[in-house]
This record gives C-alpha cells, structure tokens and sequence, in this order.
C-alpha cells in the first residue's frame, strides 16, 4: 500500500487524480504543439511518439484518454469519421500555448 494516501483525506483523493490528469495532458498538448500543430495525428502516432520507454524516460504513457481531455477542453478537435485529432486553431488558449503561456 503506498504510504502517502494514508496522510492524505479520501476526500481530497479525487481532486487529486484531476490535477494530474489535467497536468499530464498539457504536457501532451505542448508536446502536440511542437510536432502535429498543421497535421492531423491518431492515437497510435501519439502513443508512437512518446511513449518510447529508455532508461531515462518517467515512464509516462499517453493515451486516447489524455487526448480526450484536450478535446473536451476546446484544445483538440476530434474528426470521428476520419478518426484523427487536430489542433483546434481556433481556440484563443491554443495561441496561449503557442507563445508559452498556459491556458
């Protein structure tokens, strides 16, 4: 059992899990940015690009459940018919990212 949940309120556990899922997919969306901003991407290209596993990697495993957040929050669109994502342009916080602010 991993020691730090005991310090922690069950409470405060859920919030917790959304601020890592948050934070994890931002640092998706730069990733996108710096290489899919004009192209559609799938899920497998996305898993292809990062989720190379070295010994100097955190390990960390993107998904489609990352890309779903972005897309729920207006950075991504998702085309269902050709099942791939785009950076949605349109979006005023993808202009955030691009000059390095945070949305």
């Amino acid at each position: 059992m991993n020691e730090g949940y005991k310090t922690i309120p069950a409470s405060d556990r859920p919030e917790m899990v959304e601020n890592r899922e948050f934070t994890n997919s931002r640092k998706l969306f730069t990733k996108i940015m710096e290489d899919f901003t004009s192209s559609d991407f799938t899920v497998e290209e996305i898993k292809d690009a990062y989720n190379k596993r070295t010994s100097t990697s955190s390990g960390m495993s993107y998904g489609e459940s990352h890309l779903n957040k972005l897309v729920a929050d207006g950075l991504l669109e998702y085309d269902k018919d050709k099942k791939t994502y785009s950076v949605n342009h349109a979006n005023e916080n993808v202009a955030k990212f691009a000059m390095g602010e945070t949305a």
